[in-house]
């Protein structure tokens, strides 16, 4: 949850931690940028050999100016699976760029 709310390259030494959904929050949401989230999505996944990635929708919310990244995922030892939703706001990136 850390690394997909971490902006790309803002993580000191450490230029490759982070999501680049912020970067993709003021670009038409295209099929090329939903699977550009997907595969960083499943990249960030990946790096937690206890979580495997069932799937992963992408939807925008154009009059909230929200993208939303709705992940399935198995807990694998234990066969669990557990919904993560990660919400992106338009406002909420503008101030974190500012502060």
């Amino acid at each position: 949850l850390n690394e997909i709310y971490t902006r790309k390259g803002t993580r000191l030494m450490s230029p490759t931690y982070g999501s680049i959904v912020w970067d993709l929050l003021f670009d038409p949401l295209y099929d090329d940028a939903i699977e550009a989230i997907r595969d960083d999505c499943l990249r960030i996944i990946n790096k937690d050999p206890r979580l495997k990635m069932l799937q992963c929708n992408v939807t925008e919310n154009i009059d909230q100016q929200t993208i939303i990244v709705a992940l399935a995922l198995i807990y694998v030892p234990t066969s669990t699976t557990t919904e993560l939703i990660a919400t992106f706001n338009r406002t909420t990136s503008t101030e974190m760029l500012e502060g």
